[in-house]
């Protein structure tokens, strides 16, 4: 008898009726990242946030001279802004600025939770998942949380090659050297923004437990974004990172889902059976 799969037809990537939908979400979130990290659209003048940024950096900046932005520019990214953002509820709020007081509880929550989603917390607690479903005897859980463990050791591997290809250098390379590089190759961690992997770690998570529990898809995706938004608020990485990673870590459990259902369609379609 043939398990239940554990990815719908139209989620599974590897098959005609599922890969076009992964196609566009693929297709959707790179060109995303790409207007994030390289359309300037924020105006610099009356922006408060780069306001305080350039106080910061004139008092604490590690370089003389800031590189960016271009002498030529009056804009930035919406990344850059995001940052900026982050970066600003590092000052003390002025009296009566709610915004701001808002942003200071959000990164303090985000700083505690940020971890959460590091990828050693993940891969352990589907470790744990996976060993109590296997000593309760239920083939179905202990299916879905080694899919979840396989497939967030293969977006790891992914996620780290492709840091160490691009070398997006952090957040910490605008606001306190007053610049923004890309160095490829680069072993410093400083240089290793894209993608994010607390971001791959937490879109492994969701997409396994929407595998799981898939009337619970809406709560588990946004438990996803919001642990990829601390990366940002804890001035971590840019959005693009964050929202990259997430694609990364649930693309990378459905591959692994569905190349569970191709071995198991084979060997119960071959002539020993299953």
């Amino acid at each position: 008898m043939r398990p239940p799969s554990l990815l719908p037809p139209h989620l599974d990537p590897l098959t005609s009726s599922g890969a076009p939908l992964w196609l566009a979400l693929v297709t959707a979130t790179m060109l995303l990242c790409t207007f994030l990290a390289a359309a300037e659209v924020v105006p610099i003048a009356n922006n408060s946030a780069f306001k305080s940024w350039q106080v910061h950096f004139q008092e604490k900046g590690q370089a003389e001279v800031a590189t960016w932005p271009p002498a030529d520019s009056d804009r930035i990214t919406l990344d850059a802004q995001l940052a900026l953002l982050a970066r600003q509820t590092w000052d003390d709020a002025p009296s009566g600025e709610t915004g701001t007081t808002i942003g200071k509880r959000l990164k303090s929550l985000a700083e505690i939770t940020t971890d959460f989603a590091s990828g050693e917390v993940v891969l352990v607690l589907l470790l744990i998942g996976w060993l109590v479903s296997r000593r309760l005897a239920s083939p179905s859980a202990s299916a879905t949380f080694a899919v979840g463990f396989l497939g967030l050791a293969l977006a790891a591997a992914d996620v780290w090659l492709l840091k160490l290809l691009i070398g997006r250098g952090r957040p910490n390379e605008l606001i306190w050297r007053g610049r923004t590089d890309w160095q490829p190759l680069a072993l410093d961690s400083n240089h290793h923004s894209l993608p994010s992997g607390h971001g791959a770690a937490a879109g492994a998570l969701a997409m396994m437990l929407s595998m799981r529990w898939p009337i619970l898809a809406p709560l588990w995706w946004l438990l996803a974004f919001s642990l990829a938004a601390t990366r940002v608020l804890t001035s971590s990485h840019w959005p693009s990172d964050a929202l990259a990673g997430v694609l990364i870590g649930a693309t990378a459990v459905a591959i692994i889902a569905s190349m569970r259902e191709t071995r198991i369609g084979a060997r119960v379609d071959s002539p020993a059976g299953p």
